[in-house]
């Protein structure tokens, strides 16, 4: 996917579709989305669980969904906010109140990483629109601190993939060979949201969610599992 083809379908596609209602459009306007956004919630609190983090580099705040969540969890964080969509940080900045958020606007394909050191990375449903995600982990495990940590969430590949959009989501087995090849190092892969095929409801998928965190990830994670969240150190 090209970094062009994102940005346009997000500066025109969605604004034509959503407007500034994308945060509702995307995770409150029915039940099964309802249940998507509690189970991320729930998966990145966990993910997050341990950490303190001073400076956090997100790329992809979006509206500033998930934003407002590290807000909540480390009130004295500093982040800087990085999208490649002028329309999502334009909705981030009206979404977000009480937190110390800087917005950039830019590309990460082409993001030299020397503006500074975090001890934390997030994204959340970016990785799978990068264009060269190998050169993307180098990147960040440049603007890591040793020690510091990553958390991404990203898209199963899972069903068929019509959408030119998600032609990069990738298995957590590639991703962590991806991984293997930086200084960055798994700690923990978790399914994120998950829907039970054919029924289209909100309690089963939820229902499904609970009962799969409890088992490591396998092959049957792969029948029900939507998207994943992957956390990882900087050696």
């Amino acid at each position: 996917m090209k970094s062009n083809s994102v940005r346009s379908h997000y500066n025109n596609d969605v604004e034509t579709r959503a407007g500034n209602a994308y945060e509702f459009d995307r995770w409150h306007k029915d039940p099964v989305s309802q249940a998507g956004y509690d189970m991320t919630k729930i998966g990145i609190k966990r993910s997050l669980k341990g950490l303190d983090s001073k400076n956090c580099f997100e790329l992809g705040p979006g509206a500033g969904t998930w934003t407002k969540v590290l807000c909540a969890e480390f009130p004295s964080i500093h982040i800087d906010a990085f999208d490649i969509s002028s329309h999502m940080l334009k909705m981030a900045k009206e979404n977000i109140e009480n937190c110390d958020v800087s917005f950039i606007e830019g590309d990460f394909d082409s993001y030299d990483g020397d503006e500074g050191v975090y001890d934390l990375f997030f994204s959340s449903r970016v990785f799978e629109y990068l264009p060269n995600q190998k050169k993307a982990l180098g990147i960040i495990a440049k603007i890591l601190s040793p020690g510091g940590e990553g958390i991404i969430s990203t898209k199963f590949p899972r069903g068929d993939i019509s959408s030119d959009l998600h032609k990069g989501r990738i298995h957590p087995k590639v991703f962590k060979k991806l991984l293997k090849n930086t200084e960055l190092d798994v700690v923990s892969i978790c399914p994120l949201t998950v829907t039970v095929p054919f029924f289209k409801s909100s309690k089963l998928n939820k229902l499904a969610f609970f009962l799969l965190a409890q088992i490591p990830f396998s092959f049957v994670h792969s029948l029900f599992c939507e998207s994943y969240i992957i956390r990882f150190k900087k050696l």
